[in-house]
Parts: structure tokens; C-alpha cells; sequence
């Protein structure tokens, strides 16, 4: 009976103190409880929205955290703007001085008339303006905002007319220009004009001189040509199967880009007057056709490719007259990279009778406006997709005629052409 009764009261402390532990954890896991429920709310309030949590007198403010997002987004919209205005005009740079002067002085930017795009009618420059920030002041003094200008910064012998910081343009004796690439285009930014360069591509004395491997060389590959003898003042030419001339261009073009010039206009893409011994010696290349052709197309790639790595484009020029004569050899060939021809129209050139393929045209006795007619829709044959730019040649042309074929070109829907 002992030993029982002792068993019970055992039984009964160990009841007992089960009872305590279980009062004492009943406050801890309401807490909990509650801990967990308050915290489900919210995140549910967050994930349904405010309504959840008002049910239960719960507020979130969100202003700060709208603000902040609305902050952020025009924030980059404002970005956005700024980066759109410096790529896009001429001759800025990426500081914020520059970013500051390109906003407030001027709305032009050099994209206006990429590829296909905007309209504009080009204009050319002297060289002779390009002498001093003087010379170009008052020669732009003429045009008005928003005009476009065709300046020729590398010109017929290779001389470049701006103060270029490349090394080998300065070297060979290239650069014969005082304004550098900033100036040129600051003149531009206080007249609001655009600008297309004007290059001679191939009609370079220059450089060859300089870096030979750029020139001409004879089949035994160590006679240099020259245009003439060397005692009478004979000069090597830039050759469109060298290397070395190729990158020289495009270190050109890259430089010209990055200054904010954008569009370049490729003349002189052709090979020099040889005579048939000058054939002969320097061999196959120059003699082949096809090979001929290659090369041209080669160099205007080139510059193409070099000009679309820095945002830029070329253009071709080519004349309307000889072309219609096979003496533009680029022009057929389907690989030409160039999205825009500059085609050059002289009407003195067109008053008699000319054969294009097997078809005989009678120019003689017509009109600007007939004249064009027949002439644009050859040229849009010629350069395939490329975009033709129609360029009259204003010498030939009286002031009524001018006005007419400027009708004439806008009537047939160009939007883009060019007055020389």
C-alpha cells in the first residue's frame, strides 16, 4: 500500500507540472501566432494591394517608393535626350561643355540626311573658303538656317584642308589647312547648317609619295609608276590594290566621324590616264576588267564599313554623261556597299543623240524637264538599291532653267538633291 500510494503521488506532481509547462508556452505560441499572421498580411497586402491590409486598419504608404521609380524614369528619359542630341550633332564631343554649347546653339544634327531619310539640297563650297574661320564665316553668310553644305576637305593631289591629327596625313604633306575639325563645325553650329565632306578619293599625289606601298608599282613589284617622268614632274597616285592606301582613307573617314561629320561624299573613285605601255608594265590588275572593278569597290567598302562602325555613311559621285559612256567602272558591279549616288547632270552634256544599251536617245531640242525624264530613270537603273541624289551642275543652266529643273525634280518625287 505504500509503495502505491507513493506511485500516485508521483503521478500526480508530474501532472501537475505538465500543466505549468503547458500555461507557461500558451503565451509565447499566441504571440507567435500573431507575429506570423501580421507579417502574412502584409506581404499579402503588397501582393493584392492596399484594400487587404485597410480591412484591417493597416496603412502602406507608397509615395516615397512611386516617387522614387517616377525619379528614376525621368531620369532616363532625360538621358536618353541628352545622348540623342550629342551623337547627333556636328562636331560635339562627349564632354558636358560640349553636350551644354550643342543644346542651346542649335537644332541641325548630322543624321538629318542619312541614308533614305530626311530632305535637304546640297550645296557646294569653294575651296577657297575653307581658308581661315574668316573665309568660312563669310562664305556660309549666304545660306540659310538649316541649309546643307558640301565642304571639299580633301581635294584633287590629296591635300587635306583642315588641320587632320593624323600622323601620316601630316608626314606625307597632306595637311595644308589652318581650321581644325572643331573650328570648321563650330562655324557651322553659329549658321545652323548641316554638312556633307567631300572627298577625292584616288586623285592623291600625296601619300604615295610618302608610304610608296600606297602607289602604283610596276609587274617586277619594286619599280614605282609615275604619272610621268620623274625629271619632269611625274607623281605616283593612290592605288586602289594597296592596302596601305585603303587604311590611310579610312583612317580618314574615321577621323572625319568622330569630329561629327557623318556623310561623305567619295569622288574621284577612278584610275589615272594610262597610256598602254604604263598597262603593260604594271601588268594584269590594271588591264582585267573585272579586276579593275573589284578594286574601285573595294575601297568604297572600306570607307563604307569604317563610316558604319562610327555611325556615319558614304556617298558616291559619279557623272550622269560618263556614265552612260561605261566610264564609271564601280557602277556595275552588285558587291558596291554605298546606300546613296550623287549623280552629277551637266545639260550642256546632253544636246545631241546618245546610245544607252541598244536604245538610241534624242536629246536634241528638248527640255529641262524632258531631259530629266529620261535621264533619272537610267540612273536609278545604274546604282540598283542605292539612292539617287540628282546634282545639276548650275553653270550650265540659266536662272529659268535652274527653276525648272528643280521643279522637274521634285515633281518626279527627289526629295534630296544637290546644286553645283
Amino acid at each position: 500500500m505504500k509503495i502505491h500510494k507513493q506511485k500516485s503521488r508521483m503521478h500526480a506532481r508530474r501532472q501537475m507540472t505538465a500543466r505549468k509547462s503547458s500555461s507557461r508556452l500558451r503565451p509565447v505560441l499566441s504571440v507567435l501566432g500573431t507575429i506570423v499572421l501580421v507579417c502574412g498580411l502584409v506581404v499579402a497586402g503588397y501582393m493584392l494591394g492596399d484594400s487587404v491590409l485597410g480591412l484591417f486598419g493597416i496603412e502602406v504608404d507608397r509615395a516615397e517608393s512611386t516617387d522614387s521609380a517616377s525619379a528614376v524614369s525621368d531620369s532616363a528619359e532625360q538621358v536618353t535626350a541628352d545622348t540623342t542630341t550629342t551623337s547627333t550633332t556636328i562636331g560635339t564631343t562627349t564632354t558636358a561643355e560640349s553636350q551644354a554649347t550643342t543644346t542651346t546653339t542649335t537644332t541641325q544634327s548630322t543624321a538629318e540626311f542619312s541614308a533614305n531619310a530626311a530632305d535637304f539640297t546640297g550645296k557646294f563650297l569653294s575651296a577657297d573658303a575653307l581658308e581661315n574661320a574668316e573665309t568660312l564665316n563669310a562664305a556660309l553668310d549666304i545660306y540659310s538656317a538649316g541649309e546643307t553644305v558640301i565642304l571639299p576637305l580633301k581635294i584633287e593631289g590629296g591635300a587635306l584642308l583642315y588641320a587632320s591629327g593624323l600622323e601620316a596625313a601630316n608626314q606625307c604633306g597632306a595637311v595644308q589647312g589652318e581650321m581644325t575639325l572643331e573650328e570648321i563645325a563650330a562655324c557651322l553650329r553659329t549658321h545652323q547648317l548641316t554638312a556633307i565632306v567631300q572627298l577625292s578619293v584616288l586623285n592623291d599625289n600625296l601619300y604615295p609619295a610618302y608610304d610608296h606601298q600606297a602607289g602604283y608599282f610596276f609587274a617586277d613589284e619594286y619599280t614605282r609608276w609615275l604619272d610621268d617622268k620623274a625629271e619632269e614632274g611625274g607623281k605616283p597616285w593612290l592605288s586602289p590594290f594597296s592596302d596601305a592606301a585603303i587604311r590611310y582613307l579610312q583612317s580618314i573617314v574615321a577621323e572625319l566621324n568622330q569630329a561629327g561629320f557623318l556623310h561623305i561624299l567619295c569622288d574621284d573613285v577612278t584610275y589615272p590616264d594610262f597610256y598602254d605601255t604604263d598597262l603593260e608594265h604594271i601588268g594584269k590588275k590594271v588591264q582585267d576588267k573585272e579586276l579593275r572593278r573589284e578594286a574601285l569597290v573595294n575601297v568604297l567598302n572600306g570607307m563604307q564599313k569604317t563610316a558604319q562602325e562610327n555611325g556615319g555613311s558614304i556617298m558616291t559621285q559619279f557623272s550622269m554623261y560618263a556614265a552612260m559612256n561605261r566610264d564609271v567602272e564601280f557602277l556595275s558591279s552588285s558587291l558596291l556597299d554605298a546606300p546613296n549616288a550623287v549623280v552629277l547632270i551637266d545639260m550642256h552634256s546632253f544636246r545631241d543623240t546618245l546610245w544607252y544599251g541598244n536604245e538610241q536617245l534624242a536629246f536634241g531640242g528638248k527640255s529641262v524637264t524632258e531631259v530629266l525624264n529620261m535621264l533619272l530613270p537610267i540612273a536609278e537603273e545604274m546604282t540598283g538599291e542605292a539612292g539617287v541624289i540628282p546634282c545639276l551642275k548650275c553653270g550650265s543652266l540659266s536662272d529659268a532653267e535652274e527653276s525648272e529643273a528643280i521643279s522637274a525634280l521634285q515633281a518626279l518625287g527627289y526629295t534630296r538633291y544637290c546644286l553645283k
